[in-house]
C-alpha cells in the first residue's frame, strides 16, 4: 500500500501496487542458427583418406530481444557442443568450438576416415546443442541472468559419396 503526504499532510489516495515474479519469455524459433555440413575433399571422399567436416556458418552466440508489457527480454543462445553422425556408424560428440570444425584450408578438428565406398553417398549429419539464458530490462536496469534450458539445432545434412581409389604401378 502506498500513500503520499505533502508538507501540510495532504494525502494522495491510497494505491496498491504488488510486484510479481517475472515469467520466462517463450523460447524463440532460432531460425538464424541454421547451419549446413560441409566437407573437404568436396564432392567425393576417398576410402582410407581423412575427410574434413565443418559447419557453415560456424555456431556462435546469438541474442534476440522481445518486448512484452514494457519489459525488454534479452534471450541468448550459446553453442555448447556438437554431435556428428558420419552415416557409416561413426559418431563424434565434442564440446566447445572444436566440435564445429574449421573451414578448408585450415585443418578441421572434425575428421573421419571412411572404410567402405558408396555410390549413393553417406548422409553426414550434425546437431549443435545450445544453452539458453534470459534477462529482463526494466527502466534501464537489467537484474540477473536466468537459465532457460537447452535446445538442439540440426544442421542441413550432406550426402557424401565415397569412392575406392585403385593404385596403379607406373614403373618397376
Amino acid at each position: 500500500h502506498v500513500q503520499a503526504f505533502d508538507r501540510v499532510q495532504n494525502a494522495s489516495p491510497e494505491q496498491v501496487k504488488c510486484s510479481r515474479a517475472l515469467a520466462a519469455p517463450p523460447m524463440p524459433r532460432w531460425t538464424e542458427l541454421a547451419a549446413r555440413v560441409v566437407a573437404n575433399p568436396a564432392g567425393i571422399g576417398l576410402v582410407g583418406l581423412d575427410s574434413w567436416f565443418w559447419l557453415d556458418p560456424a555456431p556462435h552466440a546469438v541474442t534476440i530481444h522481445e518486448i512484452n508489457g514494457g519489459i525488454d527480454y534479452a534471450i541468448t543462445a550459446t553453442p555448447v557442443s556438437a554431435t556428428w553422425n558420419f552415416g557409416d556408424g561413426g559418431i563424434a560428440d565434442l564440446a566447445g568450438a572444436s566440435g564445429y570444425g574449421r573451414p578448408y584450408p585450415q585443418p578441421s578438428s572434425i575428421t573421419h576416415v571412411f572404410e567402405a565406398h558408396t555410390q549413393d553417398g553417406f548422409i553426414v549429419r550434425a546437431s549443435v546443442r545450445y544453452a539458453v539464458t534470459w534477462t529482463a530490462s526494466m527502466a534501464g536496469r537489467s537484474p540477473e541472468t536466468h537459465p532457460m534450458g537447452m535446445f538442439v539445432q540440426t544442421a542441413l545434412p550432406l550426402r557424401y559419396p565415397v569412392k575406392q581409389a585403385q593404385p596403379e604401378l607406373l614403373r618397376i
